[in-house]
């Protein structure tokens, strides 16, 4: 049988090290997050190239350098890593390299200019890298629906102009899109005016945008809502100014009003009468008794049966039957 001995020592330093991974590993699988950041990010390589350099790595050089292997004048595609329904508000892209040379590097993507920065010196072996290029604002000519590019180019400096890099990483922050609504340019009722009955509301111009809808209110412009939506129904029992605005998540617009006017409705009579009565010929009063007159109405006189024939308008009118 074959004893292993151990120095106290070694064993010591091997539980600190199970001691240790044990509590890295305990803070990684339940240390709390520091909030949610809107980011995504890809990578692209230039891994086959002429420089072969750091512990046997390849990398691909920047001409006039011979042999430069899969440069393709510093440009790779990727693929956009952007969530549908989302815009980018800034970008970083982190280039790594094995030996920079001299001049300027500088970074694209679809040919809009990130930044440029000074890559003089000889940083064997990434000493002095990697370096980050930053760009602030949405990306004009983003393709958000599939294939994008980045180019990384150098110049100025004396003697050779040339770079070999390995890696870049593209980062993009970015937020929801967010189109704005546009005011509604006025607001209508039919039929209108009414004597009490419903009417529709209907909204006329503007634009709907993100998460936008059409929201009605009355008596004062978001005041009591009454319904959304570009058209709705109502029965107001008195005349109502009523208010309609787009809100969205984007913005609110400004309010536009339309008026319903409501007709008051009349009251039948309660009677009529005529005087003098009888009479053995000549003229004679006939008058209404009670009841009310609602807008726009008069008392209409018929004979012969109601709606017949029409002999006068007003309260009062003077006859003379034959």
């Amino acid at each position: 049988m074959n004893v292993k001995i151990y120095p106290i020592n070694f064993m010591l330093k091997s539980l600190q090290r199970t001691i240790l991974f044990s509590v890295f590993f305990f803070f990684l699988a339940f240390s709390p997050q520091s909030g949610f950041s809107q980011t995504a990010c890809t990578n692209v390589y230039w891994t086959s190239g002429w420089c072969t350099m750091c512990s046997g790595s390849s990398y691909s050089c920047n001409p006039p350098w011979s042999g430069s292997g899969n440069w393709n004048n510093g440009i790779r595609n990727f693929s956009n890593p952007i969530p549908g329904g989302n815009v980018i508000t800034s970008v970083s892209v982190t280039v790594n390299q094995a030996w920079c040379g001299y001049g300027t590097l500088c970074v694209y993507i679809n040919g809009v200019l990130l930044q440029c920065k000074p890559a003089y010196g000889n940083c064997n072996c990434g000493s002095c890298w990697p370096m980050t290029f930053t760009y602030s604002g949405a990306l004009p000519g983003y393709n958000y629906g599939g294939t994008n590019s980045i180019q990384l180019t150098i110049s100025g400096g004396s003697g050779i102009q040339a770079i070999c890099v390995s890696s870049a990483n593209i980062c993009f922050n970015y937020a929801p899109s967010c189109v704005q609504s546009g005011a509604p340019s006025s607001a209508s009722a039919s039929p209108n005016p009414t004597c009490g009955g419903a009417t529709t509301l209907s909204v006329a111009g503007g634009s709907l945008g993100t998460g936008a809808s059409w929201f009605w209110y009355s008596g004062t412009c978001g005041g009591t809502f009454v319904g959304n939506g570009a058209s709705i129904s109502v029965t107001p029992s008195s005349s109502t100014t009523y208010f309609v605005r787009a809100q969205g998540n984007c913005n609110t617009t400004i309010c536009v009003p339309v008026t319903v006017n409501v007709n008051s409705s009349s009251v039948a009579a309660q009677s009529a009468s005529a005087s003098p009565n009888p009479i053995c010929s000549g003229a004679t009063t006939l008058s209404v008794v009670g009841g009310s007159l609602g807008a726009g109405a008069s008392w209409n006189w018929f004979s012969g049966t109601c709606g017949g024939t029409f002999i006068g308008t007003g309260a009062s009118i003077s006859v003379s039957p034959g």
